[in-house]
């Protein structure tokens, strides 16, 4: 703000308006002040901004999110590097998904199954079947299988999310 102050000061000194230029010369000069004043407070609160995003949010999300079997790496994923999204949320039902290594889903998992059993492991594994590389994933409402990369924003049926990971797991 002292920046501010010294400016208004300065701009004081240097302009003398006459009758015949006075109105329309002034006018001009304080528009342009209040330009230089407005950018710098623009630029403060960019600074601000972006020093606060990055001191306070050391938190990023998967572009896009994958589901993957075993051999892809769980963790943050980006167009660059690929990997099975391990911070996933539905936003159908509220919940975190959960997925399980080494496991496809019987045919018998439905909404019902799921929405009675979630978040019970020892319950869900009655309709696991183990098949080395694979991953299966569910939330409360929905569930899949993978054994490749799946990218999330291809599959429009299931309303997962990535919830974001912390910057320690890049």
């Amino acid at each position: 703000m002292e920046e501010l102050d010294d400016i208004l000061k300065d701009e004081g000194k240097h302009h003398s308006f006459s009758e015949a230029e006075g109105d329309i010369q002034e006018a001009g000069d304080r528009t342009d002040l209040n330009k230089y004043i407005d950018e710098i407070l623009e630029n403060q609160d960019t600074l601000h901004q972006s020093y606060t995003i990055a001191t306070t949010n050391n938190q990023m999300k998967c572009n896009p999110p994958f589901l993957s079997g075993t051999l892809m790496k769980k963790g943050l994923s980006s167009n660059a590097r690929q990997r099975a999204c391990d911070s996933l949320h539905c936003t159908d039902c509220d919940s975190p998904i959960i997925s399980v290594e080494d496991s496809i889903w019987s045919s018998k998992v439905d909404y019902y199954f799921l929405r009675t059993n979630y978040p019970n492991m020892d319950k869900l594994k009655l309709r696991l079947k183990h098949k080395k590389g694979s991953r299966a994933y569910c939330c409360q409402c929905k569930s899949i299988t993978a054994a490749k990369a799946i990218r999330l924003d291809e599959r429009v049926e299931l309303r997962w999310i990535c919830r974001k990971h912390n910057d320690s797991v890049l």
